[in-house]
């Protein structure tokens, strides 16, 4: 109850603000099924919801001519992001996949590969790398005759892991179950122009497990829907917060 009046009382106050913050990937849209070819692939686009981790904000608090305020209290919170997932066969079971700046690294070792498309039982194991670094611009608050300028500055590294399970019950319909467990590594730096620095270092982790299906047309060349739903936990240092989550994406298939 303490933590939703203090939030009521930051919507109410602030008029701008600056965050330190990433996001956590809730799907990578990748099913256990390999494409079973070199440089076989697909495109897409995909919209889902994720999980947004904040480490620390600057706030204005103008209406009662507040000082402008620093708070390093953790939070996460449901959004959502647009991705470009992308596909490459690199060996009969081997595929390249890559979103949202991770790259990574599929292996189906039960079931035979998509470009066969039998019906069964199918099953892999996927892990993925990513470095990204953030820098904002610059924000200015004005508070009487003071004034504060923040930027923020975020460097992360990510690893993650998938089992995906699923059963191919004919040539256009594949349905499947992804087992995720990902890693953010995370040094944030909240700048000032006139006060001292920010740095916080630290990591989270992010947990789910989500229904899949996959539709597509019967040929080679076609064009795809896949849609995921389920449960994720993240945790950040003492916090934790459980949600539901979905995602689709549409592309083609080559």
């Amino acid at each position: 109850m303490v933590r939703f009046f203090s939030l009521c009382a930051c919507l109410i106050l602030a008029s701008c603000s600056t965050e330190l913050k990433y996001h956590m990937t809730n799907h990578k849209f990748i099913t256990p099924e390999t494409k079973g070819e070199f440089l076989r692939g697909d495109i897409g686009v995909a919209y889902q919801l994720n999980q947004k981790v904040v480490i620390a904000k600057a706030f204005d608090a103008v209406v009662f001519n507040l000082p402008t305020a620093v708070t390093t209290e953790n939070a996460m919170e449901t959004t959502s992001e647009v991705n470009l997932p992308i596909t490459l066969g690199l060996l009969n079971r081997l595929d390249f996949y890559t979103l949202d700046e991770k790259y990574g690294l599929k292996f189906q070792f039960l079931g035979s590969p998509e470009n066969q498309r039998q019906s069964g039982f199918k099953a892999a194991i996927a892990a993925a790398y990513g470095e990204e670094e953030n820098d904002s611009a610059s924000l200015t608050f004005t508070n009487g005759n003071s004034t504060r300028t923040y930027s923020t500055k975020m460097k992360l590294k990510n690893n993650s892991v998938q089992l995906l399970l699923g059963n191919r019950f004919n040539k256009q319909f594949l349905f499947y179950l992804s087992l995720m467990r990902d890693y953010y590594k995370y040094d944030g730096t909240l700048t000032s122009s006139q006060f001292s620095t920010v740095n916080l270092t630290g990591h989270s982790l992010n947990y789910g497990a989500s229904l899949g299906i996959h539709l597509s047309g019967a040929d080679k060349n076609s064009a795809f829907f896949k849609a995921e739903a389920g449960v994720v936990k993240g945790t950040l240092n003492n916090h934790s917060r459980t949600a539901g989550t979905a995602g689709g994406a549409v592309g083609w298939s080559w």
